[in-house]
C-alpha cells in the first residue's frame, strides 16, 4: 500500500497503469472516477479529553492544538476547504507528511492529530474520531493512466471496475470507504 502522492507520481512517470488514490478537485491527469469517501479524524492521546468519544464537531478545533498533514495531502485539502468554509482558523502547531510520525506524537500529547482514515490507522491507533459534518471527508479514486504499456487490458479492468460501481457493487473496499 503506497500514499496517494506516490501512486499519483507512479501514474504520472508510467510505472504503474491504475490505482486508488485521493485526487487533486477538478484533475485532469488521468482517466478516473470516484469509488467513495472516506472520513478525515482526529487521533487523540490517552490523556485527551475526547478520548472517550466518537465523535466531535469541527467547531471544537478551535482552541486546540493541531499536527496536521502537509498541503502535499489531500486531507490536508479538504480540512482547509471545510475550515474556509465556516471561517474557522485552528492552530496547527505543527505539520508532518507522514502519518507514522503523526501516530507518534499524538501518542504521548495534548495534541489533536487530523488526517484521513487509511488502513495504517486500523494497526496503529489506540483511539480516534470522526466530525460530525459530511464535508469532512475525502474522495478516493480509481484512476487510469492516459498512457501505459497494458493499455488494452488496463483499459478493461478500469471500464469493469466502473460499470460494477455503477451498478451499487463494492469490490473489496474497506468499510470504512464507501
Amino acid at each position: 500500500m503506497r500514499r496517494s502522492n506516490e501512486v499519483y507520481c507512479s501514474l504520472l512517470d508510467g510505472d504503474c497503469d491504475i490505482g486508488m488514490l485521493t485526487l487533486p478537485q477538478d484533475s485532469t491527469e488521468f482517466d478516473h472516477f470516484t469509488v467513495g469517501t472516506y472520513p478525515l479524524i482526529a487521533l487523540v492521546g490517552n490523556d485527551h479529553p475526547w478520548r472517550s468519544r466518537k465523535t466531535v464537531s469541527v467547531f471544537e478545533l478551535v482552541g486546540q492544538p493541531v499536527v496536521a498533514t502537509s498541503h502535499l495531502s489531500q486531507s490536508r485539502h479538504a480540512l482547509d476547504r471545510a475550515l474556509q468554509s465556516r471561517n474557522l482558523n485552528i492552530d496547527i502547531v505543527q505539520v508532518l507528511d507522514s502519518n507514522e510520525v503523526i501516530l507518534d506524537v499524538i501518542r504521548n500529547s495534548a495534541s489533536v492529530g487530523l488526517m484521513g482514515y487509511t488502513g495504517l490507522i486500523e494497526r496503529g491507533v489506540d483511539h480516534y474520531v470522526t466530525f460530525d459534518e459530511p464535508d469532512m471527508s475525502v474522495a478516493l479514486h480509481f484512476a487510469c493512466s492516459h498512457t501505459g504499456s497494458s493499455r488494452g487490458v488496463t483499459r478493461a479492468i478500469f471500464n469493469l471496475w466502473k460499470r460494477e460501481l455503477r451498478a451499487g457493487a463494492h469490490p473489496a473496499l474497506p468499510s470504512a470507504v464507501r
